[in-house]
């Protein structure tokens, strides 16, 4: 399938970009690692997919799911190094003229969901987040760095359809959100149950599950995507250049894969 749209989980791949198991430094011993990382991943996607469109979104401030349970995933702390080179990739992507954006109190995964649902044409997802499954349909894929995953692959691997993945969450629990699940419930059990009863509210009384019916609620509020929030474009008033950036970094071997007329102008 061609995809119109890759629509790029933005804070996964700057972690990602960030601790890969080396450092490349300046002459001085700056660690340009994380800057170097993301774009090189960046230029692989473009390469790869050939997207129309590439649109990435990020993080705001708190999340509408601390308000309903305390021990929600808590924000990571990150290093000024982090926050530098993240401000440094967030310009370039502007001066690009990407699109980029986030929602306040809501997450990327959120941001993620309501473009997917009001943009046309085929969309490709780059994340390894299991709850973004839930947006996967016949126009709407994920890719994980490795494969494309579709609405055959969720039903063949959790015997779910992507629908059902915010029930299927909520009783199996979500460890990297801190979301505990209901205890003997693994992915086998837990697709089972949902292949019989479809969802968790449909869960009949009699059933040992129907016990810890109020947390599952609760999760499955968690683990729902918040497909409508409103976007909010990340803008910049700067005056920099592409290639300024670059040099600050001595990062010359990524400049040359820059089209020159962006490398070297402010839009």
């Amino acid at each position: 399938m061609n995809y119109d749209t890759l629509i790029i989980d933005a804070p996964w791949m700057s972690k990602k970009s960030y601790e890969v198991p080396y450092d490349l430094t300046s002459t001085w011993g700056e660690r340009t690692t994380m800057i170097h990382i993301f774009f090189k991943t960046y230029f692989h996607l473009k390469q790869k997919f050939n997207p129309s469109n590439i649109i990435f979104t990020w993080e705001s401030n708190g999340s509408w799911r601390r308000d309903l349970l305390s021990t929600y995933k808590p924000p990571n702390p990150k290093s000024k190094t982090f926050l530098k080179q993240l401000t440094d990739i967030q310009t370039i992507l502007y001066l690009l003229n990407h699109e980029q954006y986030h929602s306040m109190t809501n997450e990327a995964d959120d941001v993620i969901a309501t473009l997917a649902s009001i943009l046309n044409g085929n969309k490709l997802i780059y994340t390894i987040d299991k709850d973004i499954m839930q947006t996967i349909n016949d126009y709407t894929h994920i890719y994980n760095g490795k494969t494309i995953i579709t609405e055959s692959d969720v039903i063949k691997k959790f015997n779910v359809k992507p629908s059902q993945i915010p029930d299927f969450l909520a009783i199996k629990g979500d460890t990297s959100d801190n979301i505990n699940g209901i205890k003997g419930y693994g992915d086998k059990k837990t697709g089972d149950i949902l292949n019989t009863y479809q969802s968790i509210e449909s869960i009949p009384n009699d059933h040992e599950l129907h016990q810890h019916l109020s947390t599952l609620k609760l999760n499955k509020k968690l683990t729902t995507l918040n497909n409508q929030c409103s976007l909010h474009p990340l803008k910049f008033n700067d005056s920099t250049t592409i290639n300024q950036i670059l040099s600050r970094y001595e990062l010359d071997n990524l400049k040359a894969k820059f089209n020159k007329k962006a490398i070297n102008e402010f839009y």
